[in-house]
């Protein structure tokens, strides 16, 4: 089962290869903080890395994958 990912704050952004998120889910009751030195070809790298960890959390079980 996937669960949604729906129904969020974010704000994000890039400086000299710095890349920062942050994300509320408060349906799920769970805040997320990333942060990271890496070159990445477009921004929504880094968000799709951000919901890989976020899944993680909210399926421990592995059924976010």
């Amino acid at each position: 089962m996937r669960t949604s990912l729906s129904g969020n704050v974010h704000h994000g952004g890039v400086s000299k290869s710095a890349h920062s998120w942050l994300v509320i889910y408060p349906e799920q009751r769970l805040v997320v903080a990333l942060n990271a030195n890496a070159r990445l070809d477009e921004f929504g790298d880094f968000i799709a890395i951000e919901q890989a960890i976020t899944r993680a959390f909210l399926n421990p079980s592995g059924g976010g994958r």
